[in-house]
C-alpha cells in the first residue's frame, strides 16, 4: 500500500515489525511496486524513510483511503482496521528510480 504525494512516498507499516526497527536506525531504504502480473512495468525506488510520529492515521488520511477503498471492501477491512493494523506512517523521499 503506499500513496504518492508532494514529492514523495506514503506507506504505512505494522509496528512494532523489523522493518520499521531497521528504519529507526537506518534511513536507507528500497520499495518495490507491483507489475503487471507478467514479468513487466516494474518500478524500484531507492530513497530515504522518515517515520512520522505526529502525522494522520490511515483511517484519517483521506487521499490513501480512497485510493485503496475497493481493495479493503473487497476484504473486508475497515479503515479503522487497517489504522489498527498498520499504525505507522512512513515516508519516503526518492532517490532513485528504476523501471516503467
Amino acid at each position: 500500500f503506499y500513496l504518492e504525494e508532494d514529492g514523495s512516498v506514503t506507506v504505512f507499516s505494522r509496528e512494532p515489525s523489523v522493518r520499521t526497527r531497521n528504519m529507526r536506525t537506518n534511513d536507507r531504504v528500497t520499495l518495490h511496486l507491483e507489475g503487471d502480473g507478467r514479468g513487466g512495468a516494474i518500478v524500484v525506488l531507492n530513497g530515504s524513510a522518515t517515520i512520522i510520529d505526529d502525522g494522520p492515521a490511515a483511517d484519517d488520511h483521506g487521499p490513501f483511503i480512497a485510493k485503496y477503498r475497493s481493495f479493503l471492501d473487497q476484504y473486508g477491512w475497515t479503515p479503522e482496521w487497517f489504522a489498527e493494523n498498520y499504525p505507522t506512517r512512513v515516508s519516503i523521499a526518492g532517490r532513485s528510480l528504476r523501471g516503467s
